[in-house]
C-alpha cells in the first residue's frame, strides 16, 4: 500500500483559526491567545482549566515513523516526573493526507529541569543524523547555563562531531526566529555559542 504525501506545512506562519476553534470545542475550554506557542508542526496553549493544550500536524507518511500516541505511553509509566495527561483525540483534514491530534495536560512550568534532572523533550526517534537528539536537549537547555554544561559534557561525543554542530547550529537558528523578544533569558546564551559554533565548523 502507497501512502499519500502531504504538501510542506509550517505552522508558525500557516492559519490555524479554524484547528484551535475545533480544539476549544472539543476539549470545551478556552485558549489563552496570549500563550500559544507555534512550531513548525505543532501549536501550543494554556486553557481557562489551567491546563496546557498540545495539537500536532503529521502527514500519513511520517505517523508510522514518528511516534503518534506519545501521551498514552507515558501515562503507564510509574516513578517518571512528568505532567499528567487527561485527554486526547485525533482527526483527519479533509481532502488531505494528514491528521491532526491534540492532547490535554496539566499545566507545568517546561520540561523537568530540577535537581533530580531527568530528559527534556526530543522527537524524531533517533532516526535523524547523529547528534540531533544531544543538540536539543542541549538547546533546550540554555536558559539553565549549568544544566547545558551538563548536557554538553554528557552528550560530548556527539555533539562535537560535525554532524553534531550542525545539528547544534540549527537548533539555534530556529530558536532564535521563534523568539519572542530579543532580550529574552536565552538570546546572549544564543548568541554567544552561535559565534562558537561558527568558529569551530570552519575550523573542522
Amino acid at each position: 500500500m502507497t501512502l499519500s504525501v502531504s504538501r510542506g506545512v509550517d505552522l508558525r506562519r500557516e492559519p490555524v483559526d479554524e484547528v484551535l476553534d475545533r480544539v476549544e470545542q472539543s476539549f470545551q475550554v478556552r485558549l489563552d491567545q496570549q500563550t500559544i506557542v507555534r512550531k513548525r508542526r505543532s501549536v501550543g496553549a494554556r486553557t481557562d482549566r489551567h491546563t496546557w493544550v498540545r495539537i500536532e500536524r503529521h502527514g500519513f507518511d511520517r505517523i508510522g515513523t514518528q511516534g503518534w500516541n506519545g501521551p498514552e505511553t507515558a501515562a503507564v509509566l510509574s516513578g517518571v516526573a512528568m505532567s499528567r495527561w487527561f485527554a486526547g483525540f485525533t482527526w483527519r483534514e479533509q481532502d488531505e493526507p494528514l491528521m491532526w491530534r491534540a492532547d490535554e495536560f496539566e499545566l507545568a512550568p517546561a520540561a523537568p529541569v530540577g535537581k533530580a534532572a531527568l530528559v527534556i523533550d526530543w522527537e524524531d526517534w533517533g532516526t535523524a543524523p547523529r547528534g540531533l537528539d544531544a543538540a536539543t536537549l542541549w538547546g533546550n537547555s540554555l536558559a539553565a547555563p549549568k544544566l547545558a554544561q551538563r548536557v554538553w559534557n554528557e552528550r560530548r561525543q556527539d555533539l562535537e562531531t560535525r554532524t553534531g554542530r550542525l545539528n547544534c547550529a540549527v537548533l539555534l537558528r530556529e530558536g532564535r526566529r521563534a523568539a519572542r523578544s530579543p532580550a529574552g533569558p536565552t538570546a546572549g546564551p544564543v548568541r554567544r555559542e552561535a559565534a562558537r559554533l561558527v568558529a569551530e565548523l570552519d575550523a573542522c
